[in-house]
């Protein structure tokens, strides 16, 4: 997250009034703590391979654990990162951001079980990895089929006229006229 809010540092000095090497200090303290959703996806994850559980479906569960329960400052979701295939996002009206992240882990975990079978780590559960690109292809699907009926409604509806400002104003200019 140190990369992803970085802009709280310009926002903490400028309009915080705090110096510049404690604005730092702050982000990086939210960045530890941000951390920590990934720190309680391991110990899931290891407590599920401690039981001998299947790591195929251990690590998308404890990902999906962690990034439901924990609390975060500025929430964000991994499956953020598809926000560029709106195919994929589509599915979110149904399960909801968390699921958009399992469906970005997918080809991940088909990936990562193929490599451990090819280093000779362990053998690839094969029905797991099956349903999990089965809903992958199923969500792919809704998305097509979500995103065509978007437009079949955009195209037999009204138009609208609407206006927008947007001031672009950097945050460290004043609003006072001689800026404007």
């Amino acid at each position: 997250s140190f990369f992803g809010f970085f802009w709280l540092v310009e926002l903490m000095s400028t309009h915080g009034g705090f110096p510049l090497p404690l604005s730092v200090v702050f982000l990086l303290l939210l960045s530890v703590y941000q951390a920590g959703q990934f720190a309680v996806t391991a110990w899931l994850f290891a407590r599920g391979i401690n039981r001998a559980w299947p790591p195929e479906l251990v690590f998308p569960l404890s990902f999906a654990a962690a990034e439901l329960v924990y609390p975060q400052l500025f929430p964000w979701y991994f499956g953020a990162c598809l926000h560029n295939v709106p195919i994929a996002i589509q599915s979110a009206d149904l399960a909801g951001p968390v699921f958009v992240s399992l469906l970005a882990l997918i080809p991940n975990l088909v990936a990562a079980s193929l490599i451990t079978h090819g280093l000779g780590v362990a053998r690839p559960r094969i029905q797991i990895l099956a349903v999990s690109a089965l809903i992958g292809v199923v969500a792919l699907i809704y998305g097509s089929l979500r995103i065509r009926s978007c437009y079949a409604v955009e195209q037999t509806a009204t138009p609208l006229k609407l206006g927008v400002v947007q001031t672009n104003v950097p945050m460290n200019i004043t609003t006072t006229d001689d800026h404007l």
